[in-house]
C-alpha cells in the first residue's frame, strides 16, 4: 500500500507541478550557407559549359571556385523514364508528335540544308564546262580584265568551280562566247595565281585562296573573241592557247620593245606553234645551254639566255629539269550568256580542238609547214597537257 501511495503521489505530482514549456524549444537550426565577400565573386562567372577546375584556389583575385551540385534538382522532373539520355541541344529538332516509348532516346532530326543548285555543265565529251551567265555577268567578263583586283568576277565564279571540283587544276582557261574581242579588250590576257618558282624573275607569292584553291592553281587566262562562224575556234587551234600560257613562266627576265614579250625569239610569246629554247628553259623542262642540249637551244635563245646571266636579279632556274612539273592539268570554261544558247556545231569544234591541244600521239593538225597547237609538240615532247576525263575529279 506504501508503495501504491507512493507511486500513486509520485505520478499526481508529474501531473499537476510539470509541464512542457514548448515555447521555449527552438526550432532546427538551418544550414549554415557560407558566403564569399563580394570582391571574391567573379565579375564573368562561367556560364554553360565553361569550366574552373575544381582544386582551383582562390588567391587574392576575383575568381571563385565553382561546385557544380552533385545530383540535378528533383522538382517538376518528370519520371526517368521519360527523360532522354541524350537530350536535343541548339537546333536539332524533335518531332511534335513524337512519343517516347519505354525509352530514354528522343528521335533527333538533323537540320535540312538545301545546297544551291549548281550552273555548271560538263560537256558530253566530258572535256570542258559550260557556265552560262546572267547578262550583267556575261558583260562584266568582256569589259573587265581578269587582272582586275577589285572586281571579283573571277573569284566568284573559280568559287563556283571548286564547288563542284576537286583542286586538281594547274590552270584554268576561260573561253567567252563571242565571235571577237569586245571593243577595248585584248584578244587574250593571262592573270598569275601563285609563284613558287626560283629564277624566272617573279618573286614568290601565292594568292590560291583568293581563287578557293588549295596552294595548286597557278594562273588562269581568258579568251575574249574566239567562237567564229567559221566553226574553227582559233583560241585552242591556231592562235592564243600556247601564247597566254607560257606568259606563266615569262617573259619576266629580260626588257623587250614589247614588255613580257620577245623582240627576236621565235616561240610562243611571237605566236609561234613551238617553244623556243629560252621558254624550255624558263618552264623547267631544258636546262641552260651546253654541249648536250644543243638541239633545244636557238641562237635567238641564247643570246636573251646570256644577256639574263648578266642581271643582278639572275639565279638558276629551281625546280631543275630533274624535278620540275612536266605533267599539268588544266579546265576549260565556256562562258556564255544566259538565254543564248550554243551552237552544236561550237560544241562539237571546241571539244576537237582540246582534243588536238592536249593529245601526245603526233596527230595533230598541220596545215603545210604550220602546225596547229599541241602542247606535248611544241614542248618538244617534254610535257604533257590534260583537259579531259572531267568527271573524274568531280564532286
Amino acid at each position: 500500500m506504501k508503495f501504491f501511495n507512493t507511486s500513486l503521489m509520485l505520478a499526481m505530482l508529474v501531473l499537476n507541478g510539470c509541464h512542457f514549456d514548448t515555447d521555449n524549444i527552438s526550432p532546427p537550426l538551418p544550414p549554415k550557407i557560407e558566403t564569399t565577400p563580394s570582391d571574391k565573386i567573379p565579375s564573368n562567372p562561367p556560364k554553360g559549359d565553361d569550366k574552373i577546375k575544381g582544386d582551383d584556389k582562390i588567391k587574392g583575385s576575383d575568381e571563385v571556385e565553382v561546385i557544380p551540385p552533385k545530383t540535378p534538382p528533383t522538382s517538376g522532373v518528370k519520371p526517368s523514364d521519360k527523360i532522354p539520355s541524350n537530350p536535343p541541344k541548339g537546333d536539332d529538332k524533335i518531332k511534335g508528335d513524337d512519343q517516347i516509348k519505354g525509352s530514354d532516346e528522343a528521335e533527333v532530326l538533323p537540320p535540312v540544308v538545301t545546297p544551291p543548285a549548281s550552273r555548271i555543265k560538263v560537256s558530253n565529251n566530258n572535256d570542258y564546262i559550260n557556265i552560262e551567265l546572267s547578262t550583267t555577268e556575261f558583260n562584266q567578263w568582256n569589259s573587265v580584265s581578269v587582272n582586275d583586283p577589285k572586281s571579283g568576277h573571277v573569284e566568284a565564279i573559280t568559287k563556283e568551280i571548286y564547288n563542284d571540283f576537286n583542286d586538281s587544276f594547274d590552270f584554268i582557261i576561260f573561253i567567252v562566247n563571242n565571235e571577237r574581242p569586245p571593243q577595248g579588250m585584248p584578244f587574250g590576257e593571262f592573270a598569275f595565281v601563285q609563284n613558287d618558282i626560283k629564277g624566272v624573275g617573279l618573286s614568290n607569292f601565292d594568292n590560291t585562296k583568293e581563287y578557293s584553291s588549295a596552294a595548286k592553281l597557278q594562273g588562269l587566262y581568258a579568251l575574249y573573241g574566239s567562237m567564229n562562224k567559221t566553226g574553227v575556234l582559233k583560241a585552242m587551234h591556231l592562235d592564243a592557247s600556247l601564247h597566254e600560257l607560257f606568259h606563266r613562266w615569262g617573259n619576266w627576265i629580260v626588257t623587250q620593245g614589247s614588255s613580257s614579250h620577245w623582240d627576236d625569239v621565235k616561240g610562243a610569246l611571237t605566236n609561234e606553234s613551238q617553244f623556243a629554247g629560252i621558254e624550255l628553259y624558263l618552264m623547267g623542262l631544258i636546262d641552260k645551254p651546253s654541249a648536250a642540249n644543243t638541239q633545244y637551244w636557238d641562237l635567238e635563245s641564247e643570246t636573251v639566255f646570256n644577256t639574263w646571266t648578266r642581271d643582278s636579279k639572275f639565279e638558276d632556274r629551281m625546280p631543275t629539269p630533274l624535278s620540275s612539273q612536266k605533267n599539268f592539268r588544266g579546265l576549260v570554261v565556256l562562258l556564255t550568256e544566259e538565254g543564248v544558247p550554243i551552237d552544236i556545231k561550237y560544241q562539237n569544234a571546241l571539244s576537237a580542238n582540246i582534243t588536238n591541244f592536249t593529245r601526245t600521239d603526233g596527230m595533230h593538225k598541220k596545215y603545210g609547214n604550220v602546225e596547229s597547237r599541241n602542247f606535248w609538240s611544241a614542248s618538244k615532247e617534254l610535257a604533257t597537257f590534260e583537259l579531259d576525263n572531267l568527271l573524274s575529279i568531280k564532286k
